[in-house]
């Protein structure tokens, strides 16, 4: 993380033409250097600033050839009162094909499929092969496949479907003739799967031990969470790489109606609340409306719905502690909760919630 006074002069003398005291349109708070917490997304010092584009509330600057967002607010008396950075990565959206009712359908297809290939197995050593392959391909999916978008209720059904139609494969009479060609197939698939049935989920480092984040009544469905980048696409960011995107679901499973209440994991000091952000596509920082708990140690809570910030910097908070709900603010393709915690050398550090690893597909529920 650069200085502040060197980074803070750069920043301003690019953006309003002056070092920072000498600045008329920053608010007094700020006509010092930011903070550190407002800047810790610049990794870089010494390398040009140049500016790329300039809007409303945001303006879009590189450092060495990464582009960074710089997302501002102005106070009632129009002077710039909040200034928050942050590197500027696409936001990719599942195909629209994979929420609709086709790719349902095709996802309760599969176990059907492979039912029917087991009963025309030729052999024992046929129907095994392509048995261990069956298993392997749903278990790859059970934790890899974004049920959030199929629909979390599905997944109980897709499960008993796939085993009653595993064990009817065996009842065939097995009168086909593949020759070897099956063997080879389900060898391919056993392969295919192996990544995703077998990868990480354990941390390899010390994991922070924190509280359900959710309110009382609500599981949370993990979206994204793991410790590979095929459970979660968050892994190749360095201080994202234990990140956590959490969907509230209710007992029976499926997606809350409501905005669920996010409460303290750990207790603490709040050192940054930020609201003020719509849901929704918006011209918003990343982590949209956030609280973020702790000293050395930062727990950050993000894409919050606007308005429902219910603490303030500064504030010291116990666990269960009401600090928000769960919305769509920031880079957010659907409402969730994002957690991640960042460690004092700027790492990211593990999280283990309520004693569970969140990996992708998990339940987390209240103990």
């Amino acid at each position: 993380m650069p200085p502040e006074p060197e980074f803070g002069e750069l920043l301003t003398r690019l953006l309003l033409g002056g070092p920072a005291a000498d600045c008329p349109l920053l608010a007094p708070a700020l006509r010092e250097p930011a903070a550190a917490g407002r800047i810790d997304a610049v990794t870089r010092l010494g390398e040009p600033l140049s500016l790329v584009a300039q809007g409303a509330g945001r303006v879009e600057v590189t450092v060495g050839g990464t582009r960074y967002g710089v997302f501002y607010s102005r106070n009632a008396d129009g002077l710039a009162d909040r200034v928050e950075i942050y590197p500027l990565v696409p936001v990719r959206s599942a195909p629209r094909l994979l929420r609709g009712p086709v790719f349902r359908g095709v996802l309760l297809a599969v176990p059907v499929y492979l039912a029917v290939v087991i009963a025309l197995s030729p052999s024992t050593l046929a129907r095994a092969a392509w048995t261990v392959a069956g298993l392997a391909f749903l278990r790859g999916q059970w934790t890899n496949h974004r049920w959030d978008l199929t629909g979390v209720r599905l997944r109980p059904w897709w499960a008993g479907l796939s085993a009653a139609a595993l064990a009817a494969g065996w009842l065939g009479t097995g009168t086909a003739s593949f020759g070897h060609l099956d063997l080879l197939v389900a060898a391919v698939i056993v392969a295919a799967a192996l990544p995703a049935t077998l990868a990480g989920r354990a941390p390899d480092i010390p994991p922070l031990s924190v509280a359900h984040p959710l309110g009382p009544g609500h599981g949370g469905y993990v979206l994204q969470g793991g410790a590979s980048r095929w459970l979660n696409h968050h892994h190749v960011h360095p201080q994202q790489r234990w990140a956590v995107d959490l969907l509230p679901v209710s007992g029976t499973l499926w997606r809350n109606s409501g905005r669920a209440p996010v409460v303290a994991p750990v207790s603490g000091t709040v050192v940054r609340a930020v609201d003020g952000y719509p849901d929704g596509p918006a011209v918003a920082p990343p982590y949209g409306n956030h609280v973020v708990i702790g000293g050395a140690t930062r727990l950050f809570l993000c894409h919050l719905a606007e308005g429902s910030v219910a603490v303030q910097e500064g504030q010291t908070v116990s666990a269960g502690e009401v600090v928000g709900l769960v919305g769509n603010s920031g880079r957010s393709t659907e409402p969730h909760l994002h957690l991640h915690a960042v460690g004092p050398d700027g790492a990211a550090v593990p999280l283990l919630i309520e004693g569970s690893v969140p990996w992708r597909g998990r339940l987390l529920v209240h103990r």
